[in-house]
């Protein structure tokens, strides 16, 4: 898409008058781009038709967390009050600002950890064992491929009876923390985690121990 067609889809889903666009890298199976109108700053970001249910279910979860004072890239919905520009695949961002984290401090990675386990405790987390929650229900004995390793399909199956005797927490997990996914602004110390596309429900820690 082009910048003037994707500034005309502004306009029309989200009232945007003048806009400056510019294409961003680092998209996954998604094209992005920097947004600025006026003083403020935004992310469009477009998925395949077939990937608009878990940007919407993404975007849901960004401003859940959003409203618990973390930086998500919380969704601006548009004026039908939808997260996603109905038939366009489309849907805005507010941006995060700040540098990408690398993860090689240790520095860096308390500020991963420390923001990992803000997102565990703001996601609603629940206790229960992993059948109650569907968390193997890709992970079974006949899935495909298992069956070409004999030992692999038992192996599945111990490991659901074993851990289906546990009682965990579980909560909101982003999926693909990467450390570029986090963005640490200096000026404030706070660290943003963006792309909540992916996200699952899964077993986490909520204890957070920043140094």
């Amino acid at each position: 898409m082009d910048a003037h067609a994707l500034a005309g889809l502004l306009h029309i889903h989200w009232g945007l008058g003048e806009v400056t666009v510019s294409p961003l890298d680092g998209g996954m199976n998604s094209e992005t781009w920097l947004v600025r109108a006026g003083n403020s700053s935004y992310v469009a970001k477009r998925v395949a038709p077939s990937d608009v249910g878990q940007l919407d279910a993404g975007c849901a979860v960004a401003e859940q967390l959003a409203s618990s004072g973390l930086a998500t890239c919380r969704p601006v919905r548009t004026m039908d009050g939808t997260f996603v520009a109905p038939g366009e695949s489309l849907a805005l961002l507010e941006y995060v600002p700040g540098r990408e984290l690398a993860g090689r401090t240790s520095e860096e990675q308390r500020w991963i950890g420390h923001t990992l386990a803000r997102v565990h405790s703001a996601g609603g987390p629940v206790s229960g064992s992993p059948d109650s929650t569907g968390f193997f229900e890709r992970l079974a004995p006949s899935a495909s491929g298992t069956g070409a390793h004999s030992w692999l399909p038992p192996a599945i199956e111990a490991a659901r009876v074993a851990a289906g005797r546990l009682t965990v927490t579980w909560s909101v997990l982003h999926a693909d923390p990467a450390p570029e996914a986090f963005r640490y602004e200096d000026a404030t110390g706070t660290t943003g985690l963006i792309d909540w596309t992916g996200h699952v429900a899964g077993p986490c820690s909520t204890t957070s121990r920043p140094r």
